[in-house]
């Protein structure tokens, strides 16, 4: 509905953007405004041999988004500068990225970005006050949720009468591994010939009962437990396999950065996407998480 709101009604409040910098990135830049019309941006080409100043007034464009690493002595730098008097806004490609499509692409930022970003100086009362809220609302669900606990544990139990309770080795805060706990949607032994591997849609070693639990994702409500303990956030990136992090890092520049902060239940990449079952859905995901962080 608030798409649909605002791409009814943010037609006479567009905002008019321009790109400059090199093709492969702004034409990345260019799709994500396109594919969200209804957040009130409208895209406008600027000729490179025509004059800028005039360009920006004839098109009435408000905003130019440029890449984060211009060269202080390049001409770009120089046509942009003679279009200060337009009274056109100038927004760094990264921030752009940020406030219209809600991630940090990988591609688009630098060592110099995480360090103005990414400081770990000034946290202390915001990490106290995340714990304390963590405790209050992962022992509110834990109490409400204790029946369907027990029922889900009668339910695996009949199935196939393995165990109720399945523990994983994931990668927490600074790379530090530890035990997370779910409901065991997956057949005893499912990995014993194969080895660790991405999850399915319709993951063939899933059981019936933990397809449905998977569905709606109930067989996540043992990390309760996990968040008690301290070793996942409410709210975080989520936590990956070692083995699936050990690829990730290897595919993805910057992935162990996620690993600043606490991992979580859930978090700001699970809204936005769907579930990770790749390198590439992995890399999709990185950049929610680095919006998050």
């Amino acid at each position: 509905w608030r798409r649909i709101f605002l791409t009814l009604f943010s037609s006479r409040f567009l905002t008019k953007v321009a790109i400059v910098g090199p093709e492969p990135q702004a034409q990345e830049l260019a799709k994500e405004i396109e594919s969200q019309p209804y957040f009130g941006y409208k895209l406008i080409n600027l000729e490179k041999n025509l004059n800028l100043p005039s360009q920006i007034k004839e098109n009435g464009i408000d905003v130019i988004l440029v890449p984060p690493d211009l060269v202080f002595d390049s001409e770009l730098i120089k046509n942009l500068y003679q279009c200060l008097p337009t009274g056109v806004k100038f927004l760094d490609w990264t921030r752009a990225y940020e406030i219209i499509a809600e991630k940090i692409p990988v591609s688009f930022v630098n060592h110099i970005w995480f360090l103005e970003n990414l400081g770990e100086g000034e946290r202390f009362f915001y990490d106290k006050l995340k714990r304390t809220l963590d405790i209050i609302f992962s022992g509110i669900i834990f109490a409400i949720s204790l029946p369907i606990w027990l029922l889900i544990a009668v339910l695996i139990k009949l199935e196939d009468r393995g165990p109720v309770i399945y523990s994983q080795e994931r990668i927490g805060k600074d790379g530090k591994p530890f035990l997370l706990f779910k409901f065991r949607s997956m057949k005893p032994e499912a990995e014993k010939t194969t080895g660790p591997l991405w999850a399915e849609e319709k993951d063939r070693r899933a059981t019936k009962l933990g397809q449905f639990l998977r569905k709606i994702h109930l067989d996540e409500l043992p990390q309760m437990i996990n968040v008690l303990k301290g070793d996942i956030s409410l709210v975080g990136p989520r936590p990956e396999r070692p083995e699936f992090v050990l690829q990730l890092e290897k595919e993805i520049p910057h992935y162990h950065i996620r690993h600043l902060i606490k991992p979580g239940f859930t978090g700001w990449a699970q809204i936005k996407f769907r579930y990770g079952r790749s390198v590439i859905d992995g890399q999709e995901k990185f950049q929610y998480d680095l919006y998050y962080l």
